[in-house]
């Protein structure tokens, strides 16, 4: 009769977890409490022959518009997950390189495991990432599977909203990056309406609703285009975020409505300065087909500045 490793461990792993709800009341005990625990436990683990790697972060694709994902389509989403996790890492490790040639020891450290499906969402997995023997551990870390995953979601547009900054960002992306995004943009053309993407860790979670229209906007923009940036100034009432993500509104002084995508690092002047009358200075960027036709305009923050109401045109 063979015995479940996890009933073989149930009393210890209920031991290790009222241990670790132990809290001393000074935060560097607490992180050596709970690390030496966790290395204690993973010695444990690791003498436990076939236990899988630990699994840290999640990744659901729902295919819109179906109540069950077809094999050939999950097929064709599984390897552009990979394809594109793959092509992410490349990016965020070679910024300057243009060409994908990951190595065998590449291609281990972005492995995502495609742990099942539920109705129409597959669901994927990036394994926590190995310590090196003696290496001090406290919690879970994320591998580079991970880390690129949560780049990609960073990168992807939240909704329809978000496609005009986010064309405008991508055509100055690392080309691994813009690379990656196409991937992803045509898996979203082989299903009926697009894909829900859902990127799940204990340290954050983003969404990315990619639908066919703007997976047909992106992967018509990556394919041919060259970029012709300037910059502009603009008057008006800034009208704040408006739940998208990265993406300010400005209304001008002529009543037209300008969207455009902000850098971390202007996020709080953004906020702080949301519903007044402020001085926009914009970078603004067009694709140019070969025939020489302008796509539409889209727009960075680079710098705002209070400005004073105008003045009355009588006074009392």
């Amino acid at each position: 009769m063979s015995t479940d490793p996890a009933d073989h461990l149930s009393d210890l792993r209920r031991i290790r977890d009222e241990a670790l709800e132990h809290r001393f009341g000074d935060a560097l005990v607490d992180a050596y409490h709970r690390g030496s625990i966790s290395m204690a436990w993973q010695d444990i683990v690791d003498a436990e022959k076939g236990d899988p790697l630990p699994l840290l972060d999640t990744f659901r694709v729902e295919v819109l518009g179906v109540s069950k994902v077809p094999s050939r389509l999950a097929g064709l989403i599984s390897a552009g997950v990979q394809r594109a996790t793959t092509q992410m890492d490349g990016a965020l490790l070679r910024p300057q390189s243009s060409a994908l040639r990951p190595s065998r020891e590449d291609l281990i450290d972005t492995l995502v495991i495609q742990e099942g499906a539920a109705g129409n969402t597959l669901i994927f997995r990036a394994p926590a990432a190995v310590l090196g023997h003696g290496a001090f551990d406290i919690g879970a870390h994320p591998s580079r599977a991970g880390r690129a995953l949560q780049e990609l979601m960073n990168v992807l547009p939240e909704n329809r909203e978000d496609i005009g900054s986010f064309v405008r960002g991508i055509g100055r992306a690392p080309v691994l990056e813009r690379q990656a995004v196409q991937t992803i943009s045509r898996v979203a053309l082989e299903s009926p309406f697009g894909l829900g993407l859902n990127f799940e860790s204990p340290r954050t979670s983003v969404r990315s609703n990619f639908d066919r229209q703007s997976a047909e906007q992106v992967d018509d923009y990556l394919r041919d285009r060259s970029v012709k940036p300037s910059t502009e100034q603009h008057s008006g009432i800034l009208d704040g975020f408006r739940g998208t993500r990265r993406v300010f509104y400005l209304i001008t002084d002529d009543g037209r409505e300008i969207a455009g995508s902000v850098d971390d690092g202007l996020l709080p002047t953004v906020r702080r300065l949301a519903g007044t009358r402020v001085m926009a200075h914009l970078a603004v960027t067009q694709w140019a087909a070969r025939s020489g036709q302008l796509g539409p305009k889209h727009y960075d923050l680079l710098k705002l500045e209070p400005e004073p109401e105008p003045p009355a045109l009588f006074s009392e």
